[in-house]
C-alpha cells in the first residue's frame, strides 16, 4: 500500500518536482506584471537542481497560449538550458516503446493525461467504458503507479467535470492539473483508495478566491511503494489578496437614507485597501524576491446583491425561515428608502416654497430613477 510516510533521499528513492499550469507568457506585454511567469519558472527550476531530482514533472498548461509567442519560447528554452543540461548522468530508464506511449493517438491514456480531450466527451468516455489504462503484466504490486490528469476536478456542471471515481483504483496517487487553487496536500479518497495532489497554478490568472491561496509546489519521494510529498512554496509569485465587503453588515456605519452615503462607502472601502496593502507589506518584508506590487480586489456586496443571494435560497426551499427573512429583508430596506425620501421630500418643499421654479427643479431631479441602492420588489421573490 501506498502512504505518505517518511522516505530516505537514497540510491533506491526517485525524487521528482511536480508543478502545474506554469503559464508562462501570461500578461507578457503587460509593463508591470509581464516577466512575472518567467521568474517564477526560473525559481521552480532552479528548486529542482537545488534538490538534485530526478525529473521534472509539469502537469500541462507550460505555456499561457496555444502558440506561444517568440519571447515565451526563447525563455522557457533558456531556463531549460540553464538548469537541464549538463553532464549528470540520467540514473533511470524508460523502459516502455516511447513510440507507443507517445506517437500513437489510439491509447486514450496519453490523451487525456495531456488535456487534449473537452471534459465533457471524456466524461462520457468514461461512462461509456471507452477509458483503459494499461499497466505492466509482471509483478503488478510491485508498481508505483502515478497518474496526471489535466481536467476540471471541481463540478462546473453535469457533465464538465471528471470525478475522481471514474479513475481505477489501481493508482497510488494522482497529480491533477489545470485547477489553480493550491491544495498540494495529498488528500486520500477512500472509495478509490489513492491520494490525490493538486499543486494548482504558480501564477495568478483570474482575481477569484481560489488564486489567493498561497502558491506552492511539491517534491515528491518516491521509494518502492511508499511515498512523501513535501511542500515547497514560491517566493516570486505576486501577493494577491481578495475580501468581500457586504454593505448590510455594517448599516451602523451607513444605510440608504444617510446623506453623501456614496462618499462614506468609498471613504470605507479606501480603508480596507490601504489594509490589505499594510498586510501584503508585513508579508513581504524579508523575502526580496516578492515583487512590490500587490493584486489587490475589493468585492462590494450591496443591498441588491444580498437581495439576490437570498432570492436564489428562497427558490431553493419551501416558505421556511430563508424566505420569510428574504421577504423580511426587502419589505425592511424598502421601508426605510422610502421614509428617508419622504423626509426629504418634506425637507425640500418647506425649504423652497417660496421659489416655484426651483421646488419643481428640485423635485424633478429626486424623483429621477437612481441605481446607488436599487432594491428588488418583493413581489418578484416567490
Amino acid at each position: 500500500m501506498t502512504s505518505s510516510g517518511n522516505t530516505i533521499d537514497d540510491e533506491d528513492t526517485f525524487k521528482i518536482l511536480i508543478a502545474t499550469d506554469i503559464h508562462l507568457g501570461y500578461l507578457e506585454k503587460d509593463a508591470v506584471r509581464g516577466n512575472d511567469t518567467f521568474v517564477t519558472f526560473d525559481e521552480i527550476m532552479k528548486c529542482a537542481k537545488q534538490n538534485d531530482v530526478d525529473l521534472v514533472l509539469l502537469g500541462g498548461d507550460l505555456f499561457h497560449d496555444n502558440k506561444p509567442s517568440r519571447k515565451a519560447l526563447h525563455s522557457c528554452m533558456e531556463v531549460m538550458r540553464k538548469y537541464c543540461m549538463g553532464d549528470k548522468p540520467i540514473l533511470f530508464e524508460i523502459i516502455s516503446d516511447q513510440a507507443v506511449n507517445f506517437g500513437n493517438s489510439k491509447y486514450v491514456i496519453t490523451r487525456f493525461v495531456s488535456g487534449s480531450i473537452p471534459d465533457e466527451r471524456l466524461y462520457r468516455m468514461f461512462v461509456n467504458n471507452q477509458v483503459s489504462m494499461l499497466r505492466p503484466r509482471e509483478d503488478e504490486n510491485a508498481w508505483f503507479n502515478l497518474f496526471v490528469i489535466h481536467q476540471n476536478r471541481s463540478k462546473h456542471g453535469a457533465t464538465n467535470y471528471i470525478p475522481e471515481q471514474f479513475l481505477d483504483d489501481f493508482l497510488d496517487l494522482v497529480i491533477w492539473g489545470h485547477e489553480h487553487e493550491c491544495k498540494i496536500a495529498p488528500v486520500r479518497n477512500e472509495q478509490q483508495l489513492f491520494y490525490v495532489t493538486q499543486p494548482g497554478s504558480s501564477v495568478v490568472t483570474s482575481l477569484s478566491p481560489g488564486e489567493a491561496v498561497k502558491k506552492h509546489i511539491g517534491l515528491l519521494r518516491v521509494k518502492g511503494r511508499k511515498m512523501n510529498l513535501q511542500k515547497i512554496p514560491l517566493h516570486t509569485v505576486r501577493q494577491f489578496f481578495i475580501q468581500d465587503v457586504i454593505l448590510l453588515d455594517h448599516s451602523d456605519l451607513f444605510s440608504p437614507e444617510m446623506p453623501n452615503v456614496t462618499h462614506k462607502v468609498q471613504a470605507f472601502c479606501q480603508q480596507k485597501v490601504e489594509e490589505m496593502l499594510e498586510e501584503a507589506e508585513r508579508e513581504r518584508l524579508g523575502n526580496p524576491l516578492t515583487p512590490d506590487k500587490p493584486l489587490i480586489r475589493l468585492r462590494l456586496r450591496c443591498m441588491k446583491s444580498a437581495d439576490r443571494q437570498l432570492q436564489r435560497l428562497g427558490r431553493k426551499t419551501r416558505p421556511t425561515a430563508r424566505t420569510l427573512a428574504c421577504r423580511g429583508h426587502v419589505t425592511k430596506d424598502k421601508e426605510a428608502l422610502e421614509k428617508g425620501k419622504m423626509d426629504s421630500y418634506c425637507t425640500v418643499v418647506s425649504n423652497d416654497q417660496d421659489n416655484p421654479r426651483a421646488l419643481f427643479s428640485t423635485i424633478n431631479r429626486l424623483l429621477r430613477p437612481s441605481n446607488a441602492f436599487p432594491l428588488t420588489p418583493s413581489s418578484a421573490l416567490l
